[in-house]
């Protein structure tokens, strides 16, 4: 397979961030936050888990939309939660300290999958 073929993985996951995402952010809007959170985790394994055993390229596309939906509705529930967890004064660093860490998660899953790779 070549590299751009590879990188449509990449480029399936960003679509489903970018217009799934908000479509299941607008979907979840009204479910308890409690219970969304994991369930959003569990969506994401389950993409994840779907791509690493694909038996086929077509396969781990979907894996990798599956994957991607969560994203963006998680990363709007952690920033919302952050932000209702502090006084108002501390809200920019719970925000800083949520972004870090996705940051910080992606880059050290891209070195550890480059390494695994």
């Amino acid at each position: 397979m070549s590299v751009g073929t590879a990188g449509q993985a990449v480029t399936a996951y960003a679509l489903g961030v970018v217009i799934g995402g908000p479509l299941v952010t607008i979907a979840t809007a009204r479910l308890p936050r409690k219970g969304l959170a994991p369930g959003l985790m569990l969506l994401f394994a389950a993409g994840s888990a779907l791509s690493a055993w694909s038996p086929s390229f077509p396969v781990l596309l979907a894996g990798r939309v599956v994957s991607s939906l969560s994203h963006a509705a998680f990363l709007a529930l952690a920033l919302m939660t952050a932000m209702r967890a502090v006084p108002a004064e501390r809200v920019g660093r719970a925000i800083a300290t949520v972004v870090s860490g996705f940051t910080v998660a992606t880059l050290l899953g891209v070195a550890v999958g480059c390494a695994a790779g």
